[in-house]
């Protein structure tokens, strides 16, 4: 998997000789095909999955996570935000999640005892998805027409930046689970080296 392989869901179907398709791509919604970028993207997952999602509804993307948490040798992990998690439409999903035994969630506040915010996933140490994109049809602009929103998200391919992100999500999962009376896990060692090769 490379960045070069999300321009299909561009609405172009192409981007500017000049951009910088070896380290990001960028995604709008409701213009770019976001969501199938998504499922794409999880779906390539191979060694590790790291979610954190403030607005999680997407029937879809919770089957492509359930997917890759029934492989053994996928480690994953969800930060879910506890007022969105409590959704008519996410409580099912989060349900799903919960139950997986192979899946680390936890359901809770940020650091600083606020709402979780952050929409970002992190696939085997190398790929990044950060923006305003929450998981649902209007963030992903799939809504009717009426009340989809405009969003932005955008993939990097940077080890560093990975490792970055992961440390930020495994602290906020630690924090979630402390404040929720859970018991903390060991993290596993992170996979890959500090480099920008794909391998």
């Amino acid at each position: 998997m490379t960045l070069q392989d999300f321009v299909q869901f561009k609405a172009a179907k192409a981007v500017p000789c000049d951009y910088p398709i070896d380290s990001v791509i960028r995604l709008y919604s409701p213009f770019d095909s976001v969501h199938d970028a998504f499922k794409f993207l999880i779906a390539g997952t191979a060694q590790s999955l790291y979610v954190s999602m403030y607005g999680e509804d997407d029937p879809e993307l919770t089957a492509e996570i359930l997917n890759k948490a029934k492989d053994p040798n996928i480690f994953v992990q969800v930060n879910l935000d506890k007022t969105q998690a409590a959704g008519s439409a996410e409580s099912p999903l989060v349900a799903q999640l919960k139950a997986c035994p192979t899946t680390r969630v936890v359901v809770g506040t940020s650091a600083n005892g606020l709402i979780n915010h952050l929409k970002m996933v992190v696939v085997d140490g190398l790929f990044v998805l950060s923006g305003s994109t929450n998981w649902s049809k209007d963030g992903e602009g799939l809504g009717d027409g009426k009340h989809g929103q405009n969003n932005e998200a955008s993939i990097a391919m940077n080890r560093a930046l990975a490792h970055e992100a992961i440390t930020i999500l495994n602290v906020e999962h630690e924090t979630m689970l402390q404040r929720n009376g859970e018991a903390v896990q060991t993290q596993p060692q992170e996979l890959g080296s500090q480099d920008n090769s794909p391998n």
